[in-house]
């Protein structure tokens, strides 16, 4: 892999005669690549028609010329040439020229030497092999250190790099990818945002190594290719996880881009390409042989839009099921979903799942096959009134809910009185029709919104929004639940905003709402419409909804 040379330039304008030429100039350009050992050098003379004798002359830190090549230029006044750099000096100067016009310019540069090389291939690949690698080779790498010398702790790079099974000691390549990934991981650990990550993407050195693994397009890869939302959604997701390893946050990389592709698509067009780059790509095991056969593909595509995946095992569940439903067939679950994705959840308010025999599917909604665990719930939603399928037959379980959705549905759990309620959210005109809904759950405190001015009217409700809701619904009831006196708490509990921590802890405690994956509350994952029903409908039993209303 080439990588450009960082350069100290020297430019020195000799004028050795009283040539009209003495205020230009001479371009020049060049790549070394550390493994093949290729030089290549490109100048260009200023002001120039070709024809001009030209030199360029590679001279090592002993003294000695390396290389040494002479001819005349184009008539754009280019003149370039390459050569297998051997020598084992790692210091050079390279000088381009062209006499006659009094022309020089040059530039000092380091490369790695076959010594250099085979030294660092017999490093011990530990934390201190690596320290001794960057710091005795690094400058002959041409490493960009700028980043690095940022950073607080540089031993975690070293330990970072040495834990990363990619870096192959026997290519300077590697060494140096590894070396970049593993600057990134430790900027973000030491508090880096999206915005320090999108730097290092944007840095050509760096970008390099985090992009290369997404499946491209045309021209550009899908993270390039993608809109402003996905990209922030991907950037949003990379940033808020740990990596022990530079390929571990590449790899997260490269899954976000479909997860946020899927998950904020506008039209289901879109769902489609996206899942044979990948499967292209080797990174998604789904056969496309019975989808192109759909009479109507895009049933399958519109199912898998708008839901959060935990992983790629998980989209590739999805995309079968939806193959499977969009030819008129079902399949039968035994588990339940927390927010899309196929992902089985250990929650004991979650229904035991009964014989097969005895499973039976509400008359009122044709897609609840995979979702026999909340049917329970949804019917008797359905019943009260405070929920409502898609007006065409199906319920949509797997989907997600907007805020203003759920502001609805804590209307009518309520039956709050939306007659004269008002709200002052720049998102939330006055004759939107979820106006009234907004400002009636606003003003019975259920809900807030997402900052002072703005309800987030369109945003998907995550599990920690979602927690926050059913615990003040809770307090409405003034009803006193049992709690467990050691709840424990989730893996993932640094990751659970403050604003969330205390609803999501009692929730847990009263086992009304549990993890999304095993011990992983994982609150930033949206929820879905089954999840969500299970949820309220386990919460309404807990404060004697019925006998309430």
């Amino acid at each position: 892999m080439k990588k450009k040379l960082s350069l100290i330039t020297l430019i020195a304008a000799f004028a050795l005669s009283c040539s009209v030429f003495a205020e230009s100039g001479i371009e020049s350009s060049f790549t070394a690549d550390q493994e093949s050992r290729l030089v290549s050098v490109n100048m260009t003379v200023e002001d120039d028609e070709g024809g001009t004798a030209a030199t360029g002359i590679v001279v090592n830190g002993e003294g000695t010329v390396v290389y040494a090549a002479q001819g005349f230029t184009d008539a754009d006044g280019s003149f370039g040439f390459s050569y297998i750099n051997n020598d084992e000096n790692g210091s050079y100067t390279l000088t381009v020229s062209a006499p006659r016009k009094g022309l020089y310019k040059s530039s000092d540069f380091k490369m790695l030497t076959n010594s250099m090389k085979t030294a660092i291939s017999e490093t011990d690949k530990t934390a201190e092999g690596m320290k001794s690698i960057i710091e005795n080779y690094g400058e002959y790498m041409n490493l960009d250190l700028e980043a690095f010398n940022a950073l607080s702790d540089q031993d975690a790079v070293y330990s970072f790099m040495a834990s990363d099974i990619y870096v192959d000691l026997d290519s300077t390549s590697s060494v140096a990818d590894g070396f970049y990934g593993a600057v990134i991981v430790r900027t973000l650990k030491e508090g880096g945002d999206a915005e320090d990550y999108q730097a290092f993407l944007d840095n050509e050195t760096y970008s390099i190594l985090n992009t290369d693994g997404i499946p491209k397009g045309e021209k550009l890869s899908l993270f390039d290719e993608v809109d402003s939302t996905v990209k922030a959604g991907v950037l949003d997701k990379v940033v808020k996880n740990e990596y022990k390893s530079a390929s571990e946050l590449t790899n997260a990389l490269e899954f976000y881009v479909l997860q946020q592709s899927l998950e904020k698509a506008a039209q289901w067009t879109e769902v489609n390409p996206v899942l044979k780059k990948y499967q292209k790509a080797g990174l998604l095991d789904i056969s496309f042989t019975d989808y192109d056969k759909l009479k109507s593909p895009e049933k399958a595509d519109k199912a898998l839009m708008g839901k959060s995946y935990e992983d790629y095992d998980a989209i590739e569940a999805a995309f079968e099921a939806a193959v499977v439903a969009a030819k008129g067939k079902t399949t039968t679950s035994t588990g339940g979903s927390g927010g899309g994705g196929g992902v089985v959840l250990p929650s004991v308010v979650t229904p035991e799942p009964v014989e097969k025999a005895e499973q039976t599917v509400s008359a009122s909604f044709t897609d609840m096959g995979d979702y026999l665990w909340a049917n329970e719930a949804v019917s008797y939603l359905v019943d009260k009134g405070i929920i409502s399928g898609m007006g065409d037959g199906t319920f949509a379980p797997a989907n997600g809910l907007t805020r203003e959705e759920i502001s609805t549905i804590m209307v009518r759990t309520q039956k709050l009185d939306t007659e004269g309620k008002a709200s002052a959210f720049n998102d939330v005109a006055v004759d939107r029709w979820s106006y009234p809904y907004v400002s009636a759950v606003y003003e019975a405190g259920l809900m807030v919104g997402v900052s002072g001015d703005m309800f987030g009217a369109t945003s998907k409700i995550t599990r920690n929004e979602f927690a926050v809701i059913m615990k003040r619904l809770i307090d409405l009831y003034g009803v006193t639940l049992t709690e467990n006196s050691n709840p424990g708490e989730y893996a993932d509990a640094a990751d659970i905003p403050e604003w969330a921590a205390e609803s999501v802890r009692y929730l847990k405690a009263t086992g009304l709402m549990l993890g999304n994956t095993g011990d992983r509350f994982e609150g930033s994952t949206v929820i879905s419409r089954a999840y969500a029903c299970n949820i309220l409908y386990t919460v309404l039993n807990a404060v004697n909804y019925d006998s309430e209303v």
